[in-house]
């Protein structure tokens, strides 16, 4: 039988994996490893966004410096669920802008060009 923690961490996954069939042409995969996901972005520069995203909403997240599309996430700091669903919220909507282009430094700063203006 499965711990609280393990089915709270299968959740987080199954989580990303619902965010990543929403924006597949970013988040290529998530596999879970162990009390970590590794997800996998088809660009590096896409995958170093998503990682200080992450770290600037409070994820323990980090890269292996050999695979820079690779972002590693511990489960653990994504929880407990109604904190972690906050969080994944708001990686959700960084992909969302990433989709559309502009690039978001936290959850109310982002650097696309705005339109109009002097």
């Amino acid at each position: 039988m499965a711990s609280s923690l393990e089915h709270d961490m299968e959740w987080v996954v199954g989580r990303l994996k619902q965010i990543q069939t929403v924006y597949p042409q970013i988040l290529q995969d998530v596999q879970q490893e162990g009390k970590n996901a590794k997800l996998s972005f088809y660009l590096e520069d896409i995958s170093m966004g998503a990682l200080r995203f992450l770290r600037t909403i409070g994820a323990d997240a980090w890269q292996d410096e050999r695979q820079l599309r690779y972002v590693h996430l511990a489960l653990s700091s994504v929880l407990p669920r109604d904190t972690g669903e906050q969080m994944l919220q708001k990686f959700n909507r960084f992909l969302g802008k990433t989709a559309s282009g502009v690039w978001v430094l936290d959850d109310g700063l982002s650097t696309g060009q705005e339109e109009g203006g002097d």
